[in-house]
């Protein structure tokens, strides 16, 4: 018997059973006269969604707390009881935002990136040299044209024995244009690549030390912390390869310019230096109007990504409920968004790059019209006119803390209250007391999502509690060196984990890899899994994989 009492007294109770059956009663009743004549109808989407939720809570399907850890703000729940008519989609966005906020991440000095690249100082060296030198190529290539172009009005004589000499001069600046534009690219590209190389490995390691309640934030799923493993450190290379090698370069071509301009007709730089901010000012413009369109993008992709991945996770919870067609359609919506911010930015970026060509050329034909006139009024010659972390709060990388040379295995759970970082509405324990002596096998029984995992989480410090104590022979867990403390246990979980590697390198695995084929052997019998193992067909497959 679940509630007990008169029809006014159950009404009371706004959380009892009998009090929402009748009000998801009065919703169905309303929504069949809003499918009548929906100018009727004032119920509002929020209020049933509220209503719907409250009754799908304690029929969910969802893994609130039964996983260790692995609970998923993504993940696709069906509720049971909705109106006919109404359709309630999970959006995970209405989850973040019913969860307490994010702080952003702060800014990362450029420093700190430089510094991460420190060991490839005399490579990056190096490349600017030559960088300085690829832009040297082209404010040289200016005079050369200058005076070619001069050589065409000189005598029979002197042009064809000029030309002769500008032609060696031409292909002597070509030959070190192949000799340096070449090794400036190596040169960034070798210590960029050592620098993703240094990058990802110090994210791998920085998400493998994390504790297991970081996972549970949707931005740091799997996926999305493979797609920044993957893209994110290509990213921060183009920092030190190509925008450092440009930099260098383009200031090496302004300072090489300037001087030359300033040398050959100051009139004439005067107006190319005042005409010059134009084309800065639109390219400012339009690097804001493009500002976090990218990011926005890639957060929108991941979104799509993380319904897809959740889908094909849950297929049988999917096909169970015919919900094919609702996790299509939530996938379309999702992509609708990068799709939309495509077209705007294509928009943005079409025009921006018109408007630079345009004020581009607009400079050229100014230049070129005042050259004229100074040539004109005598003013100048010819020739002279062309002349862009946080530690981890359950590190098991940390040595620090103590170990037991004789564990005996008493273990306690003393007045321990404990909600998930990822759902602190929802209290998993509260002043819980458990004693589990040495010897003694304990059984947790209870519903889906009572709490039996999380236990085992807390025990293995996945997690730590928010009051209470566990110990370990009379001695605070906290206190102990974690990864010897994960080691003394042995955890066989609901759902094992297979990892897309050999037999032997699983069954090995819980030693760190290095169990011997004795231990290899022994461990596979005790688990029953020696005859299985031998009865593969590919008889090489098991000789290679098991000896």
């Amino acid at each position: 018997m679940v509630e007990k009492g008169s029809h006014s007294e159950l009404l009371k109770d706004p959380e009892g059973a009998y009090s929402q059956l009748i009000r998801l009663q009065e919703v169905n009743k309303e929504s069949k006269l809003e499918t009548e004549d929906p100018k009727k109808s004032d119920i509002s989407a929020e209020s049933l969604r509220r209503s719907s939720q409250r009754i799908s809570l304690k029929r969910s399907i969802s893994r609130e707390s039964s996983g260790v850890g692995n609970s998923s703000r993504h993940s696709l729940t069906v509720p049971f009881g909705l109106p006919a008519g109404f359709n309630v989609t999970d959006n995970p966005t209405s989850e973040l935002e019913a969860s307490p906020k994010k702080q952003e991440a702060p800014d990362v000095p450029i420093s700190r990136l430089a510094y991460l690249n420190k060991p490839e100082v005399p490579v990056l060296i190096a490349g600017c040299i030559f960088a300085i030198l690829n832009g040297l190529i082209f404010p040289v290539y200016g005079i050369l044209l200058s005076s070619v172009i001069k050589t065409f009005f000189e005598p029979p004589d002197e042009m064809r024995k000029d030309s002769k000499f500008w032609s060696l001069i031409f292909m002597a600046l070509g030959l070190a244009s192949f000799v340096v534009y070449p090794s400036q690219t190596y040169l960034f590209s070798v210590a960029g690549c050592k620098l993703i190389q240094r990058i990802r490995s110090m994210c791998f390691e920085k998400v493998v030390h994390m504790e297991v309640s970081w996972f549970d934030e949707p931005e740091h799923s799997s996926g999305a912390v493979g797609a920044r493993l993957s893209a994110d450190a290509a990213t921060v290379r183009a920092l030190v390869g190509d925008s450092l090698s440009q930099l260098v370069q383009n200031i090496s071509s302004a300072i090489a310019g300037l001087v030359i301009a300033f040398t050959a007709s100051w009139q004439l730089a005067l107006v190319v230096l005042v005409l010059l901010p134009l084309i800065g000012l639109n390219g400012f413009l339009q690097v804001k109007f493009m500002k976090g369109f990218s990011a926005d993008a890639k957060k929108m992709y991941e979104e799509a990504s993380q319904v897809a991945n959740d889908a094909v996770g849950s297929i049988r919870t999917v096909a169970s409920f015919c919900a094919e067609e609702k996790v299509m359609q939530l996938y379309r919506r999702k992509c609708e968004g990068p799709m939309r911010t495509g077209i705007r930015q294509g928009m943005i970026s079409g025009a921006g790059f018109g408007v630079s060509f345009f004020l581009l050329f607009s400079v050229y034909a100014t230049c070129f019209y005042v050259g004229a006139q100074l040539v004109q009024h005598g003013k100048t010659t010819f020739a002279e006119v062309f002349r862009v972390d946080r530690k981890s709060k359950i590190d098991p990388s940390d040595e620090s803390g103590t170990t037991l040379d004789n564990v005996k295995g008493e273990i306690e759970l003393r007045h321990i209250s404990f909600k998930y970082p990822s759902r602190p509405d929802i209290e998993i324990f509260r002043d819980l007391s458990l004693a589990i002596h040495s010897g003694k096998t304990v059984a947790l029984v209870g519903e889906s999502g009572s709490g039996k995992s999380t236990v085992i989480s807390l025990l293995q410090r996945f997690y730590d509690p928010d009051s209470g104590h566990i110990t370990l022979d009379g001695i605070d867990i906290q206190s102990l060196q974690l990864k010897w403390l994960r080691q003394q246990m042995g955890l066989v979980s609901q759902e094992p984990v297979l990892f897309n590697e050999t037999i032997r390198a699983n069954i090995a695995y819980g030693k760190e890899g290095n169990a011997t084929e004795a231990e290899i052997l022994a461990a596979s019998e005790l688990a029953n899994a020696h005859t299985f193992i031998s009865s593969l067909q590919q008889a090489e497959y098991f000789a290679k994989m098991l000896v």
